[in-house]
């Protein structure tokens, strides 16, 4: 309220930003960031009591909390004249509520990097599993930390674009693989039986994934948003992979 004192509501929709997203990234952005919250959410709620809890979690997440940011950033954001959180937060805080602002800004940032580096340490982990949790956490917050140093945040827009294409194919080959094919095996009493590597999976990521950053850099058009392009080529081909292989899931044969 105190970035927008004096200032009436149509003031407030008439102000233009200096540059406009064309409409496809912002969906692409938005989309985007939704998938990559269903797709990391059972590392985050991976210890909840119940099924329950965790989809209560990222109801109020997803729901609520998320959409209230983007509102308040929408707002925020152009009465500072700035984009970067810490600006706008320190512009309109003064004395005790400048402490509390820095306070805020501080623990938002803690428990989410803590969430992305632990998500990023059990992905990497899966893939290696020779390496150490340990090491892969320190690693990567070693490089974190690096990379925001060097100033990773001016290019947000681009490493949120990346994400919103390559995340959200992962979903969506999981969803229809789920929904058309293979529920029986997505219980804990199968995960250790479970192949390694399974290529159509991959293929049907990769082709998704390749299509999005064809779309996004107007290669062609198909939705005019890539997240949306990534997600519906990676559900299309891994549903036609799997009829064309008959379904099969090769289970290593138990001693």
């Amino acid at each position: 309220m105190k970035a927008y004192s004096g200032v009436t509501l149509s003031e407030v929709f008439a102000k233009q930003p200096a540059k406009v997203l064309p409409f496809g990234v912002l969906v692409s952005i938005v989309a985007g960031g939704y998938a990559v919250g269903a797709v990391i959410q059972p590392d985050i709620t991976r210890y909840s009591k119940s099924y329950g809890h965790a989809s209560i979690a990222m109801v109020f997440g997803m729901m609520v909390g998320f959409p209230l940011v983007l509102v308040m950033a929408a707002f925020l954001s152009p009465a500072a004249g700035s984009s970067d959180f810490t600006t706008v937060m320190l512009k309109y805080n003064i004395g005790v509520w400048r402490a509390f602002a820095i306070i805020v800004i501080v623990f938002a940032t803690w428990t989410t990097n803590d969430n992305n580096l632990y998500s990023a340490s059990l992905a990497i982990n899966a893939i290696f599993p020779k390496l150490k949790k340990w090491q892969l956490t320190v690693i990567g917050g070693a490089l974190g930390t690096i990379l925001a140093l060097f100033g990773i945040l001016s290019h947000i827009v681009n490493w949120i674009m990346i994400l919103s294409v390559t995340i959200p194919p992962i979903g969506a080959v999981i969803a229809i693989d789920f929904l058309f094919f293979k529920s029986s095996i997505y219980s804990y009493d199968k995960i250790e039986e479970l192949p390694p590597i399974r290529i159509v999976s991959y293929i049907s990521w990769f082709v998704g994934t390749l299509v999005g950053f064809l779309t996004y850099y107007k290669v062609f058009t198909f939705t005019t948003a890539s997240a949306l392009d990534s997600i519906i080529v990676a559900s299309v081909i891994h549903f036609i992979l799997m009829l064309a292989t008959n379904n099969k899931i090769q289970f290593p044969k138990k001693a």
